[in-house]
């Protein structure tokens, strides 16, 4: 279980990343006088939903009743992190501001994307590791990012989001279905969940090394 505290030390230079792209955002709309990069700040905020979720998942000692509701909710939500990084599609460049400046506005946005994904998936491997083993933990972190791709690909190109499960269930189901049950149909769903999931697993599993050698270093001095 880790304390408020420590999760606060983990989380705190997202927090400076969600300040600075909220900084550049705004700098941006004052230049132009244009809502044009507005988007980011509702994304950003969809995004932080599972970080706030699986901080608290990561101080609970079991699997309870209201942990399980809760990661249901996280999974739900997650596909909104790793969001953030496929708005890079939006990089075009414009007479009115600088090319650079948004390729630092969309490059800014899509690291902050990958950062909260992965300290999501960080604390609520910290429950999962308390039920489960190492290999079994590492194959859950798997699913879920091949799951929260998915969601990814509903919002990105199918244009769904986390709302439509209560404002348009039927047509989300109906789509859902067909993906799932007829998957040689959608190859074009399937391979970018596995390509981009496995991008994302790849990352994590080198930021847990780079964690890992540094508590190892740490010990060491101790």
């Amino acid at each position: 279980m880790l304390r408020k505290t420590v999760i606060l030390q983990q989380v705190l230079p997202i927090i400076v990343g969600v300040a600075w792209l909220f900084v550049l955002v705004g700098v941006r709309m004052y230049h132009t006088q244009s809502l044009q990069f507005g988007f980011y700040i509702w994304n950003t905020f969809l995004a932080i939903v599972p970080l706030v979720i699986s901080g608290w998942l990561a101080q609970q000692q079991r699997i309870h009743l209201k942990a399980i509701i809760a990661i249901i909710i996280w999974l739900l939500f997650l596909p909104n992190a790793p969001y953030l990084i496929t708005d890079i599609v939006h990089y075009e460049e414009r007479m009115n501001v600088p090319f650079w400046y948004d390729i630092v506005v969309t490059f800014s946005a899509a690291l902050l994307g990958l950062a909260i994904t992965l300290q999501s998936i960080y604390f609520t491997a910290i429950l999962f590791r308390k039920h489960c083993s190492k290999r079994t933990t590492i194959s859950l972190i798997y699913v879920v990012l091949i799951l929260c791709t998915y969601g990814v690909y509903l919002g990105r190109f199918e244009r769904f989001n986390s709302w439509d499960i209560v404002s348009n269930t039927y047509e989300l189901i109906t789509t859902v279905c067909y993906q799932w049950l007829l998957p040689w149909r959608y190859v074009r769903v399937w391979s970018f969940c596995l390509v981009f999931g496995s991008l994302l697993f790849w990352a994590y599993l080198l930021v847990h090394h780079f964690r890992s050698q540094a508590f190892a270093v740490r010990h060491l001095r101790k």
